[in-house]
């Protein structure tokens, strides 16, 4: 039995129908507390990072959706792919040499690459982003209406050999922020001779509060979500109570989600160091908010550590920044500028060579004297001197 709600089209002033599961009776849902407490563990890993992250005014949030792309882009990914609609593409007036392919956070969907999308067109990399499978409303579709890491794994790979075809000299860098900075890591280290560079902000692998998330996350498979556990998570994530409305009652964002998902997601988490480790020969670069309330700050640090045997990597930390770097319209001038920088360079025969430093502070000025001491233990865990 379905359930329809009717959501504003990412493109448009039109709604468009999306199907979600109706609740499932009480009984099931009490049934539901006598599973393992490693599933228990995963539901409250899942509901943490549920909501996207964002300090931006609603109104101008929501102005910002409106005017993202059709979800479609031109790109061939075989007829066994069922994510043709879960696609949007940003296109360069003068394209360079470089792609970037953007995986998006747990929860939210390729349209929070929109401010990202447009800036890096702007600035020469055409630009496209893809729903993983389960998310966003590509999950409308056939093949898509469960959370499929490894078919998106796939899907991310027929893009790039889609645009290899295209353009055999592009060169392609995955860029993933919180769950789709772990996907980066993943497709980086499984397939570095399709990856020219991985840019991840916040990977997700250690968050903060998940004994408490995961009791709320519990009580909340009895009377629904959102529950205590969105709000919370929402409370960590901003002081903007306006925010907060929009992320609990916006079904655009996905918010519940089965038992095997929340499994899933809590196994990609738990992979994500070794596939830092065994990043060798793709340049990496690691984006961490220094203000970070979710994904806590120190495990990116150590995660940029873990990728000892590659030369071409750099830590990134943005003073000042929550758990969105990139999606949510969180992306500023500054850090813009760093990543067109830190790409141009791996463009280069020079950008094959160590990078120094190793660990960088974006919008130092941001950066009060108090957590000057923070900065300096979190340079030391991603091993600088």
């Amino acid at each position: 039995m379905l359930t329809t709600y009717l959501s504003p089209r990412a493109n448009s002033g039109e709604a468009a129908k999306v199907e979600q599961p109706a609740k499932k009776p009480t009984a099931e849902r009490f049934a539901g507390l006598t599973l393992s407490a490693l599933l228990a563990f995963s539901f409250s890993i899942t509901t943490a990072c549920a909501l996207p992250i964002s300090t931006n005014e609603t109104v101008e949030h929501a102005a910002a959706l409106k005017q993202a792309p059709t979800y479609h882009a031109q790109i061939e990914l075989g007829t066994d792919s069922p994510r043709q609609k879960g696609l949007m593409e940003w296109k360069s007036a003068s394209p360079s040499e470089a792609y970037l392919v953007c995986v998006h956070a747990w929860g939210l969907s390729a349209r929070e690459f929109n401010g990202f999308g447009e800036e890096m067109a702007r600035r020469g990399f055409n630009t496209v982003a893809i729903d993983v499978r389960g998310f966003g409303l590509g999950r409308k579709e056939k093949g898509a209406k469960r959370i499929d890491f490894e078919g998106t794994d796939n899907d991310i790979v027929q893009i790039i050999k889609s645009l290899k075809k295209k353009a055999p000299d592009k060169k392609i860098f995955v860029v993933g922020e919180s769950m789709g900075g772990a996907i980066a890591l993943r497709v980086g280290a499984q397939h570095p001779e399709l990856v020219d560079g991985v840019i991840c902000s916040a990977p997700a692998w250690q968050i903060f509060q998940v004994k408490k998330i995961t009791m709320e996350g519990l009580v909340d498979q009895i009377f629904g979500e959102p529950g205590l556990a969105a709000r919370t998570v929402a409370s960590m994530a901003s002081s903007n109570k306006e925010l907060h409305k929009r992320w609990l009652s916006d079904q655009v964002y996905r918010t519940n989600y089965s038992v095997p998902e929340a499994y899933s997601y809590y196994r990609l988490m738990r992979a994500t160091p070794k596939c830092a480790e065994g990043i060798r020969n793709v340049p990496v670069l690691v984006m961490q908010g220094s203000k970070d309330k979710l994904s806590k700050p120190e495990a990116s640090a150590k995660l940029f550590k873990m990728i000892d045997n590659n030369n071409n990597k750099q830590f990134a930390i943005v003073a000042g920044a929550e758990h969105l770097v990139l999606e949510e319209n969180q992306l500023t001038q500054p850090v813009a500028d760093f990543v067109q920088n830190w790409i141009l360079s791996r463009l280069n025969e020079a950008g094959k060579t160590a990078e120094s430093p190793h660990v960088v502070v974006i919008e130092k000025d941001k950066l009060p004297l108090s957590e000057e001491r923070e900065i300096q233990r979190l340079k030391q865990m991603a091993g600088s001197t």
